[in-house]
């Protein structure tokens, strides 16, 4: 039983590094990209490699955890609760701002309308995926341990 736990531990941990991983990589080229519709307008072919951009993740990585005693840091945990509660209230201001401008509410409690129910059922799964992604438990468990 510890063995088959420990496996999917340790399988989900190298899922979650692959994905950040990638994330990262996506995040930098869409930075970069928007960068580049604002310089060279929206015709412009604006295309980037995201190789290196795992490279440079993972360099910073390997950086990051040579630093002794990184876990015992107090100043982490304030900056990443700080993080979190900015990301919130940007996204907060960034749709009342949206409502406000447009002057009503668009949208329903059903989502964007698709065209086909497998599209729906597409979009459904994917979100589904964003919000466990978003909540790795295999994470926070070796914390509670």
């Amino acid at each position: 039983s510890a063995w088959v736990c420990q496996f999917l531990q340790q399988t989900a941990l190298f899922g979650y590094g692959i994905a950040y991983t990638i994330t990262a990589s996506i995040s930098f080229r869409a930075i970069l990209k928007a960068n580049c519709y604002h310089a060279h307008g929206h015709d412009a072919p604006c295309s980037f490699d995201g190789s290196y951009y795992m490279l440079m993740f993972g360099g910073v990585q390997l950086l990051l955890s040579s630093i002794p005693d990184f876990h015992d840091m107090a100043w982490l945990s304030v900056v990443a609760a700080v993080m979190s509660f900015s990301y919130a209230f940007i996204g907060l201001g960034l749709g009342l701002a949206n409502t406000i401008s447009n002057g009503v509410i668009k949208g329903s409690i059903t989502g964007v309308p698709m065209k086909t129910p497998v599209a729906k059922v597409w979009r459904v799964s994917q979100a589904i995926g964003d919000i466990a992604f978003a909540y790795p438990y295999s994470l926070i468990l070796l914390e509670i341990q």
